[in-house]
């Protein structure tokens, strides 16, 4: 490839400075910034709820409240990684979990953090 289509691809696929993940691998941010908006949006409604209840959750508990399945699932975990970005959930514990599926795998589980949960409270 030459350098001419080397820059017209990068600016192509130039993640703007708002939904950058910085330290993230290029396909998790890439998951993120080219989530469909309307869906960001709603997860990252409902996750940011559930990190100022201040209770341990998972992906299911998104699905649960109504988030939509995204069209590729790869974008949970780039939901999940810029929610840690900012401050508003961490790691809470690893548990086991079976699906549907019948496979059993171990699931993160996410609480919100401490400025999470003091949103709430002002």
């Amino acid at each position: 490839m030459t350098d001419a289509n080397n820059d017209t691809l990068a600016r192509l696929l130039r993640i703007d400075d708002e939904t950058a993940l910085p330290g993230h691998s290029d396909g998790i941010q890439a998951a993120y910034a080219f989530s469909p908006e309307e869906w960001r949006a709603d997860a990252t409604r409902v996750a940011t709820a559930l990190a100022r209840d201040g209770h341990p959750w998972t992906i299911d508990d998104l699905r649960g409240r109504g988030v939509q399945e995204p069209d590729r699932p790869q974008r949970w975990g780039s939901l999940v990684a810029a929610l840690k970005a900012a401050g508003v959930i961490r790691l809470h514990s690893v548990t086991l979990h079976r699906p549907p599926s019948g496979d059993l795998s171990g699931i993160r589980v996410w609480v919100g953090t401490a400025d999470a949960q003091e949103v709430d409270a002002e």
